[in-house]
């Protein structure tokens, strides 16, 4: 089973999440800041290439589930968001080990 890092609910495959994820507000609502760290950027592709090179835990899942070619992503991040989401990960859980959402 995947879980959605920012509700919970369970899902079969990846293909169903990454629609479920689309559709939260946090993630419909596209700006110049970086929807997991919060970091500014002047254009909405230096917010992309931002995400699309971190490898921290929120980024990478972040990174896995609005991916629209998963073709574009390293076998190492699909992966690891696999293992995250497999066991319940959910943005910002880790905040007092310094990872999640406030980096």
């Amino acid at each position: 089973m995947l879980y959605c890092p920012l509700c919970g609910l369970a899902f079969k495959s990846l293909s169903p999440l990454k629609r479920h994820f689309s559709e939260h507000p946090e993630v419909a609502s596209a700006s110049t800041a970086c929807p997991v760290c919060g970091r500014a950027f002047s254009t909405e592709r230096s917010c992309e290439n931002h995400i699309s090179k971190r490898r921290d835990d929120a980024h990478v899942v972040w990174r896995v589930l609005t991916s629209s070619r998963s073709a574009w992503l390293s076998k190492w991040k699909r992966v690891r968001a696999l293992q995250l989401l497999r066991g319940g990960y959910r943005l910002g859980a880790g905040r007092a080990r310094g990872d999640g959402l406030d980096r």
